[in-house]
């Protein structure tokens, strides 16, 4: 299969319908008037390949015993729909048939034109519709596709997710549009995949109020689209139809393929992640916050300016199968409760976040469990360790799940006899587990598992980097080894806390990586006094994502 750019007006779409006026809101009642009975999703006047020309066909049956009317709206491709787009009134008689064979110039006296139409009752029933898109061609006879007659209420709704699958064979091109529908932007969340489901492209797009857009599938997506690709589409806000049409590169022909609603119960957040920072500690979640950085080689990272969420910190990444990011820390203010832990998930690789309270099972009559680390086993369940403690001795603890939210206490991982083992870290190394903790300055606990749950203390790791020991935070495998992220344990007077890396080829022997992962950059109006806790994850592209601690300024 061949992707091509179309030459002529039909081109890529998905067919988005911002209906976020359909239910009132107490505060925001959107008038009647703007809500179409009825919408023709793509409308055209145009020329076409070979010298051809596009129209819309369009065809009305009042089945009614009485007169109707209807109102005809046609929104223009490329501009926000208004009030003042040009309309038609369409009167029929007590059943009556009428066919129209060229809609924008025989009626609305429009062509060449592409847009789509809004189809409103004035008088009596609303009739029944059918709707065509052909090309008629030079040599005779049409090419061309039905374009289905929707209602509002159909429309996609925030939250629910579609999928388009782009062919796999043939010599066709790929086309997506989009029309919305409301007084407020739409905002849509895309992952492009590729035949074995991994990912290819994350975007999210915002498109203008009661709009119509039409684009190359590459255009909308913001990526090259191939044959045998799915494209899964988010709607963040609004609703919207979703459509695309493969249309033949040689004779012109297409057809509609509508998205089809996918399974998953839509993400909605907890709670709203708060802003500012609470007291003025000297650090803690109460006047932390998490920021991101990337890197396509996982040393040289560059901020992304995204603040995940204030008064977090002690945060911990993971990709699941699907693609979804997760991003686990310790909350200060998460609703109304306090110093609970918390994960934010992303299904755009990092640019944005739903916001969820971490549940657990099974740790009655312990500590509040804290600073979470994650592991996805190969069967997609979810591993973490906190820790929690009685009677002031702090352990390593392991809980599981199946949904990266819930998780049952499994029982303790590790106890240090000789005092308490803070902020776990674990990592994989063949059929070895890893676990480092923390509670000597400049020293990691090490212990090692065969199963991941009960752990044997095998001494302390201790790597200096520039004569300052090194707080284990994360780990991660890349190629030729195995990477820890870290950062300075107690810097010298008039020195910074920064995030620094370590390497291992086999897990157990550690050397300080040359330079540093990143280092405080008071200039951006987001950090303060220290950069700590790194946390990283490899995403599924080879990139490389942080979320870092730093005190609220």
């Amino acid at each position: 299969m061949k992707l091509i750019s179309p030459s002529s007006w039909l081109r890529p779409f998905v067919f988005l319908l911002a209906a976020n006026g359909l239910a009132a809101t107490p505060d925001r009642i959107v008038p009647d008037r703007i809500v179409p009975d009825r919408i023709v999703p793509t409308v055209a006047s145009a020329p076409g390949l070979g010298g051809g020309t596009w129209r819309s066909t369009l065809t009305l049956y009042n089945g009614s015993e009485a007169a109707s009317a209807v109102e005809l709206t046609f929104h223009p491709a490329g501009a926000e729909g208004k009030d003042t787009d040009p309309k038609i009134t369409l009167r029929l008689a007590a059943g009556e048939v009428r066919t129209i064979e060229d809609l924008l110039r025989d009626e609305f006296r429009l062509s060449p034109a592409t847009g789509s139409l809004d189809v409103k009752a004035t008088e009596g029933d609303l009739p029944v519709l059918s709707a065509r898109v052909s090309l008629a061609l030079a040599s005779g006879g049409t090419v061309g596709l039905s374009v289905p007659v929707v209602k509002p209420s159909e429309a996609l709704s925030s939250g629910e997710r579609a999928v388009l699958l782009v062919p796999g064979t043939g010599n066709l091109r790929f086309n997506i549009g989009a029309r919305t529908l409301g007084e407020s932007a739409t905002a849509l969340s895309l992952t492009l995949r590729d035949m074995r489901g991994l990912v290819r492209a994350t975007t999210t797009k915002t498109l203008p109020p009661n709009g119509f857009l039409q684009e190359t599938a590459a255009a909308f997506v913001g990526a090259d689209v191939r044959a045998g690709d799915v494209l899964v589409a988010e709607v963040l806000t609004g609703s919207l139809f979703l459509y695309g049409t493969p249309v033949d590169n040689v004779t012109g022909d297409g057809s509609y393929q509508a998205a089809e609603r996918i399974a998953g119960e839509a993400l909605v957040s907890d709670f709203d992640p708060p802003q500012g920072r609470e007291g003025d500690a000297r650090e803690g979640p109460g006047v932390s916050r998490l920021v991101t950085a990337t890197s396509p080689d996982g040393l040289a990272f560059t901020r992304t300016g995204i603040v995940v969420s204030d008064q977090a910190d002690v945060p911990e990444l993971v990709q699941d199968a699907r693609g979804w990011v997760y991003l686990y820390y310790v909350g200060w203010t998460v609703g109304n409760e306090k110093n609970k832990p918390v994960v934010a998930i992303s299904r755009d690789r990092g640019r944005t976040w739903v916001y969820k309270k971490v549940v657990l099972s099974g740790f009655e009559g312990l500590a509040d469990p804290v600073d979470p680390d994650v592991q996805i086993l190969p069967d997609g369940t979810f591993r973490l360790y906190v820790t929690a403690g009685q009677n002031t001795v702090a352990r390593s603890y392991v809980a599981e799940g199946t949904d990266g939210i819930h998780f049952t206490n499994k029982g303790v991982a590790f106890t240090y006899a000789g005092g308490v083992a803070l902020d776990p870290s674990s990592l994989k190394v063949g059929s070895v587990w890893h676990l480092f903790t923390g509670g000597i300055p400049g020293s990691n606990h090490h212990a090692t598992s065969v199963d991941g749950r009960t752990f044997t203390y095998d001494g302390e790791v201790v790597v200096p980097k520039d004569g300052v020991g090194q707080i284990f935070a994360n780990g991660v495998a890349v190629p030729g080894g195995y990477r820890f992220y870290t950062f300075d344990a107690m810097p010298p007077a008039g020195q910074s806390q920064g995030i620094n890396s370590a390497f291992s080829p086999n897990g157990t022997s550690w050397t300080a990586d040359p330079g540093r992962r990143l280092s405080l950059d008071l200039s951006t109006g987001k950090e303060s006094s220290a950069l700590k806790d790194p946390a990283v994850v490899r995403l599924d592209d080879g990139t490389y994502l942080m979320a870092y601690s730093t005190r609220i300024p």
